[in-house]
């Protein structure tokens, strides 16, 4: 019954359309025209994105700054995992002297050694900060260790994000505080730092890891993307104010790189290794752009994202990320209810 209603009434507007369209020849053109109009315009909107991409790619052949000649230091913090220590080996295979500032002094001091033997005629030294606690003391503690130095380039690239997927609602308000502190606030705070000397020489780089995160859909992990999406605006807005002192600023943005924070342990056509991600990033640095993805298969997956309707991507993006969250809270409560049954026996 209620179908033959529905039927009915479906047959009875394609009807009522067909009729009206018949007997008015100028409405059905007028639609007719807003169709190939739409259809053009969707290919247009679709040409120019490919051609922009293109461009992107094409620009990736453009060799970047000698970043010696932007000074004698490099900064990068996180510097002991992953992009990070990427980032300072390949800086000093370049030449330059590094500071490594990450959390952990055993993991800086291993970090030092490592990258002292692989390159002994570079210099290196270490400040431990706990970038979720950044606070007045720690610094000045930072200021004290980089005063003194030709810092020619910053890399921003400490960073956090959830575990797993988790609803707004779900994370602890200390958790999404971590996760501004650690993404957002470091690097203001390091770029509030280092700035003024690269103004003062009127020469500089400063590298704000961002993430691909920053210009997709990201429910479910929606702190993170809103992080990345600020480090996105604030290096393209940094960077119109201080060109004309001789300091560029641009965000860098990976894809899935294997790391401990992706939790990708395998290499794959997508997924370069620190190493490989790092070594294109600062061959990047200096060439102009603001925003760069500088690894030549995530501009190319990036390129494919932007074919694709806003919609789909954010469809697809939820449906994936509450399928990795539904597993991930299985998986807690196996481990909750093994830890339950050892200390029942």
């Amino acid at each position: 019954m209620v179908h033959n209603c529905y039927a009915d009434t479906e047959a009875a507007v394609v009807g009522f359309v067909t009729e009206y369209l018949t007997g008015h020849a100028l409405a059905a053109k007028l639609v007719g025209w807003f169709f190939i109009c739409a259809a053009f315009y969707g290919l247009f909107k679709a040409t120019m994105a490919v051609i922009g991409h293109m461009r992107g790619l094409l620009r990736m052949l453009v060799p970047g700054a000698n970043v010696k000649k932007l000074g004698e230091w490099a900064v990068v913090t996180g510097a002991t995992d992953g992009i990070g220590k990427g980032y300072a080996f390949e800086l000093a295979r370049q030449g330059m002297n590094i500071v490594l500032i990450s959390r952990t002094q055993s993991k800086l001091d291993a970090v030092k050694s490592e990258l002292l033997a692989k390159y002994p005629n570079v210099q290196a030294t270490t400040v431990a900060v706990d970038f979720s606690n950044f606070d007045e003391a720690k610094q000045n503690d930072v200021k004290k260790a980089v005063d003194n130095l030709d810092i020619g380039v910053l890399v921003n690239n400490v960073g956090m994000s959830y575990s797993r997927p988790h609803m707004y609602l779900e994370a602890s308000l200390e958790l999404t505080n971590r996760l501004i502190e650690v993404n957002l606030n470091s690097m203001t705070r390091m770029t509030y730092i280092v700035l003024p000397g690269m103004v003062s020489r009127r020469r500089g780089s400063i590298v704000n890891v961002s993430s691909g995160a920053g210009s997709l859909p990201q429910p479910l992990q929606a702190v993170y993307g809103g992080c990345k999406n600020f480090v996105n605006s604030f290096s393209e807005s940094l960077d119109l104010e201080y060109r004309s002192k001789g300091v560029r600023v641009s965000s860098q943005a990976p894809m899935f790189v294997v790391s401990n924070l992706s939790k990708i342990r395998r290499s794959s056509f997508f997924v370069p290794s620190a190493t490989a991600f790092a070594r294109a990033a600062v061959a990047k640095i200096g060439t102009g752009e603001t925003y760069v993805l500088p690894y030549w298969t995530h501009r190319l997956q990036f390129c494919l994202y932007s074919l694709v309707p806003r919609w789909i991507l954010q469809k697809g993006a939820l449906n994936m990320h509450l399928s990795i969250r539904k597993r991930a809270i299985r998986k807690e409560e196996r481990i909750a209810a093994a830890a339950n049954a050892d200390k029942t026996n």
